[in-house]
């Protein structure tokens, strides 16, 4: 007895999902914590996010020491965003970072839909730290 059979056709489909992000930047975490009072000093300041981010255009981070403005530069870092103090951070001053809405966005351009702000407090002790020189 014979069996005809026809000969096997496979074809493989790779079918992709796509999901549209629709979701923005959520902040997580930050270095020095929300209300720290005794931080340590430290070259950079780290915002963790929910996701990657990426520097808007016309980015403005700010940050004051004591109610003066300090320099800063930024730059992101997958989930993070560092940013640093032009001339270091100083034993015993209050800093205020501020990151307006819109400063950062994820890959899918979701903007930071809220303002993020952290306030904290270095701890006292004396003299320059060594990053923050001038030479």
């Amino acid at each position: 007895m014979t069996q005809n059979r026809l000969p096997g056709c496979w074809m493989r489909f790779l079918i992709q999902d796509t999901v549209e992000d629709t979701t923005a930047p959520l902040v997580l975490d930050s270095q020095p914590e929300q209300g720290e009072m005794k931080a340590e000093l430290s070259e950079k300041l780290s915002i963790y996010f929910s996701e990657n981010v990426k520097m808007a255009d016309n980015a403005a981070v700010r940050l004051t020491a004591d109610g003066r403005t300090v320099g800063v530069s930024a730059k992101h870092n997958g989930r993070k965003l560092e940013i640093v103090p032009e001339n270091g951070l100083r034993y015993g001053i209050s800093y205020k970072l501020s990151i307006p809405a819109g400063t950062v966005a994820d890959e899918s351009g979701n903007e930071l839909q809220n303002s993020f702000y952290l306030s904290f407090t270095t701890r006292e002790g004396q003299g320059t730290p060594l990053y923050g020189m001038k030479i």
